[in-house]
């Protein structure tokens, strides 16, 4: 199981097809180490919000627009499954060795990326990832882990703090590279808040200092053409414009709010928001995919019932994160990796984007499932 889980850590930035095939291994580990009572459900009081999460699923099904398309959609609430991989598994057979096994994956991921940028010449790179904003917001991610994990001391050796300052550096380049302003902005901001986490009010002054940092580096950064034409949108007509990035989310949000208001306790199902959003524009949009905001989507797919069952969801991590924060110095580590995935949902639909929120489950999962073996305290 060892070598499974290295793997599996490792594929999360490679490759979308294998880390979903590792988790139909987990499943039935988990299944069979339930079954034999080497895992137990009252350890565990998040598996009661994931069943709620799965009955609000299960009702805007039944309730929405397209049961039988919506059915299908029914399997992306597994994909959080990895966070019982991370909490169970990853805390009891491979703990904070994790870390270094995801770094990995992505420092090869942020090469391939370094690579399309500048011999292939792309204008945002993508790594392994089917898009340039997945790739930024999954690098994003990995930044805040790697720098909280240096920021708590983590490193148990020299070399050990090579790697991970190495790591740090090569994907703040790879957010750089994918040209994506959101998890450019919300890395800042993250950082500047774990400093102030870690340090307290001494932390303010450090995360000033950061923040002036990032501004001399932004003059740099304006000058990658992606950016520096994604921020020229900000600040232009682009806001009016319903073809333009910005344009089109805001778009797409006046006409969720509207679908909302017709399908307000349950939603309209999974798979359903691309043809149902369609009937709500009454302006032309880049794409329909999504409502390029986790919060929307999630509220257009499963109603006011799945929004707050999602939240409580959330509620319940931040909750048992900051009861560990003044005896576990990891906890700072997932209170990051929480909020600067939060940040990411208010630009992008990554709750259900697997790619960035099977590492996000992954990774809380797993400082949860090491903290609570630690039995620094008791849980919730």
């Amino acid at each position: 199981m060892h070598i499974i889980l290295k793997l599996a850590s490792i594929s999360h930035c490679l490759s979308i097809t294998a880390t979903q095939f590792f988790l139909i291994i987990f499943t039935l580990y988990l299944v069979y180490g339930f079954y034999k009572k080497r895992y137990k459900f009252s350890d565990c009081p998040y598996i009661k919000f994931y069943l709620l999460l799965l009955v609000a699923g299960f009702l805007s099904v039944i309730f929405g627009v397209n049961p039988k398309r919506s059915i299908l959609g029914f399997r992306d609430e597994w994909l959080l499954f990895y966070f019982f991989v991370g909490y169970f598994i990853i805390a009891q057979d491979l703990r904070e060795r994790v870390f270094n096994y995801i770094i990995l994956g992505g420092i090869v991921a942020s090469f391939y990326g370094f690579y399309q940028y500048f011999f292939k010449h792309l204008e945002r790179a993508q790594g392994f990832f089917s898009h340039s904003l997945t790739f930024g917001n999954v690098m994003s991610i990995l930044s805040i882990m790697v720098f909280s994990l240096l920021l708590i001391g983590f490193c148990r050796s020299r070399l050990e703090r090579i790697y991970y300052t190495t790591s740090l550096i090569i994907f703040i380049l790879s957010i750089y590279i994918s040209g994506g302003r959101g998890p450019l902005i919300f890395t800042m901001i993250t950082i500047c808040i774990t400093i102030v986490l870690r340090y307290g009010k001494k932390g303010l002054l450090i995360s000033s200092l950061v923040f002036l940092c990032f501004l001399v580096l932004g003059y740099y950064a304006y000058n990658n053409p992606a950016i520096n034409r994604r921020l020229h949108e900000l600040a232009n007509e682009s806001i009016y414009n319903s073809m333009s990035s910005i344009g089109t989310r805001i778009a797409l949000w006046k006409a969720s709010f509207e679908i909302f208001l017709d399908y307000p306790l349950f939603g309209i199902g999974y798979s359903n928001f691309k043809s149902v959003v369609k009937e709500y524009l009454k302006v032309p949009v880049l794409t329909t995919a999504h409502a390029h905001n986790a919060y929307i989507q999630y509220l257009v797919l499963h109603g006011i019932i799945g929004l707050l069952c999602l939240l409580t969801f959330f509620y319940n991590l931040l909750k048992s994160l900051i009861g560990y924060f003044k005896k576990e110095k990891l906890a700072i580590v997932g209170l990051s990796v929480l909020l600067v995935f939060l940040l990411q949902g208010i630009l992008e639909n990554n709750f259900y984007d697997s790619e960035v929120a099977m590492i996000f489950w992954y990774i809380i999962g797993s400082v949860i499932g090491i903290i609570k073996n630690k039995g620094t305290l008791d849980f919730i």
